[in-house]
């Protein structure tokens, strides 16, 4: 399948991104972002710098807690990438989003948006809550947990995936699958 026809099938498997009322404190959003290279779709991920408080060395998505100013999940969503990675609302397209994940330990419930970034992205991560910003294949990402557990997590990118952001890309895996009728 053709990265066009991956961005229309996504589109149509994948759930509208909420529009409701979300409590600022309990509810946060992040953006999983797709792009195109020479070598087929890649989704973009961050590492955390060991030195944060919360989530330290971990892999994840640009993303955060929802705010009063935002209008929306989405907003949210686009706001923390923007403010992480440098990411130019100009080039996403938000395609829908994932079922929401609780998370026990802290209570947030998280909205992951999909979408797809337009080429000409250059990160620019701030440096206080991105040490690297990376991609991985869409095809890894297609089977990366189909024998493994995302609590065990997976090696991709000289990157160990894990927890939350490993339920999300299993949970976009299978999204890609159900798209191309797998």
């Amino acid at each position: 399948m053709s990265f066009e026809g991956l961005r229309e099938e996504l589109s149509r498997v994948l759930e509208p991104p909420p529009n409701r009322a979300v409590v600022e404190g309990t509810h946060a959003a992040v953006l999983m972002g797709i792009s195109d290279f020479p070598e087929g779709p890649r989704l973009w991920l961050i590492r955390r710098p060991e030195t944060m408080r919360k989530h330290g060395g971990q892999v994840a998505f640009p993303g955060g807690k929802f705010e009063a100013g935002d209008a929306s999940l989405v907003e949210t969503a686009l706001r923390e990438a923007e403010e992480e990675v440098g990411l130019p609302r100009e080039l996403v397209t938000v395609l829908g989003a994932l079922d929401e994940l609780t998370i026990r330990f802290s209570g947030y419930v998280v909205t992951p948006v999909v979408a797809w970034i337009a080429p000409g992205f250059e990160p620019r991560p701030n440096e206080v809550e991105v040490a690297r910003v990376f991609t991985i294949a869409v095809e890894d990402v297609a089977f990366a947990f189909d024998e493994v557990s995302p609590l065990v997590g997976v090696q991709l990118e000289g990157e160990r995936l894990w927890g939350a952001s490993a339920f999300m890309v299993k949970r976009l895996g299978e999204a890609i699958r159900r798209a191309r009728g797998r």
